[in-house]
């Protein structure tokens, strides 16, 4: 019983360290999400910009004013690309904390296998204890009664 207990409290820390990891992949997940967002927002206003300044180069544009243009859209390309780093950075991040969740359900499920079989054994042996001591007490009854 002793044995059973001791692995069932192994297997309620394996199964909190799941439910952790299953918890950090999740946070993963929403935040590599908002920084996908994120990016598609950068590229959208990066596109309507570069429409504008199109749309500016068609109708006649001073100098000062394309330069500007210019310099405007180089931090935004600038700064598409280092969401781009940030979001691949993240998405191997998430990959990294599925793994690990994964990992840590399989060790989960391995000990609860564990956990099981040691219950199947304990139950057996106490049962071919409880048999062993009902056959000693029928083997006394018996030797207690002499011929009649």
């Amino acid at each position: 019983m002793r044995r059973v207990k001791r692995m069932q409290a192994v297997h309620r820390a394996m199964d909190l360290r799941q439910q952790t990891a299953a918890r950090r992949l999740e946070v993963g997940r929403r935040e590599l999400s908002a920084q996908q967002a994120r990016l598609e927002e950068l590229m959208a206003y990066r596109d309507e910009y570069l429409e504008g300044y199109r749309r500016s180069m068609r109708t006649g544009f001073q100098a000062v004013a394309m330069q500007d243009y210019r310099s405007f859209l180089s931090h935004l390309e600038r700064a598409v690309t280092q969401q781009r780093q940030l979001v691949a950075a993240m998405a191997a991040q998430a990959r990294q904390l599925a793994e690990g969740w994964r990992q840590e359900q399989r060790q989960a499920r391995v000990m609860a296998k564990v956990v099981d079989r040691y219950r199947i054994e304990e139950r057996r042996s106490r049962e071919s204890r409880e048999q062993r001591e009902c056959d000693d007490r029928l083997r006394r009854g018996d030797e207690g009664q002499g011929p009649d």
